[in-house]
């Protein structure tokens, strides 16, 4: 059962075109659930005349905390020593402001590599509730990847009001696979007489990152 009561129940000797106020106070129960509410109706009423009187009613919700993640780019690809950046948007979908507390880890094949190559522009984000606020993951691919890995990376934000209230989102860095060859050719420009061979040396170079055939 909702109760509510008022801090004084009489508006005494109030003259013509002046107001008083007063609180009004209202307890949400202890088992109420997310979402419920209650309208509560204060009336004044003449204590002269009982046909003069009015009303007004207000509302009281009972609030909830709520989050969600997204990543805006949830796929990259750099070469070993480059740099990715994403953009990480948490929405609060709850009905309160709250705080969030980002955190990310890291996961390839199981196991845990880049997290000193991964950072947050900011860790904590205070939101409106309705609102979205960003921050940027920042990566940058260790210079001994190998080409090919990709890295999945899972941010979470946490309330900070209700730590039970939390939500993740993924992205994948990954090490680009860079083909690329050279070839230039020794003595380019040689003569001979007829009937004669002249021979040059061919040199290729694979200038990518991964093993090839020519």
């Amino acid at each position: 059962v909702w109760s509510a009561w008022l801090s004084e129940n009489q508006v005494k000797d109030l003259g013509p075109g002046e107001n008083e106020h007063r609180t009004l106070f209202v307890k949400i129960p202890d088992n109420a659930r997310p979402g419920d509410s209650d309208t509560i109706t204060v009336t004044a009423t003449s204590e002269d005349n009982e046909n003069v009187s009015d009303n007004a009613t207000c509302i009281a919700r009972v609030g909830f905390y709520g989050v969600e993640v997204s990543i805006l780019e949830n796929y990259q690809e750099n070469a070993p020593g480059g740099k990715l950046n994403y953009t990480i948007r948490v929405s609060n979908t709850g009905t309160i402001g709250d705080s969030y507390r980002l955190t990310f880890r890291d996961n390839i094949n199981g196991d845990t590599y880049w997290e000193d190559n991964i950072s947050l522009d900011n860790s904590l984000l205070v939101v409106p509730a309705g609102e979205n606020r960003t921050t940027t993951l920042k990566v940058t691919i260790p210079d001994n990847a190998s080409p090919g890995t990709n890295d999945n990376i899972t941010v979470t934000a946490t309330s900070q009001a209700d730590n039970t209230v939390e939500n993740s989102a993924s992205c994948i860095a990954r090490v680009a696979i860079v083909r690329g060859v050279d070839v230039w050719i020794e003595n380019n420009d040689q003569t001979g007489v007829p009937c004669t061979w002249l021979e040059y040396i061919v040199h290729v170079v694979n200038t990518g990152n991964v093993a090839d055939t020519y």
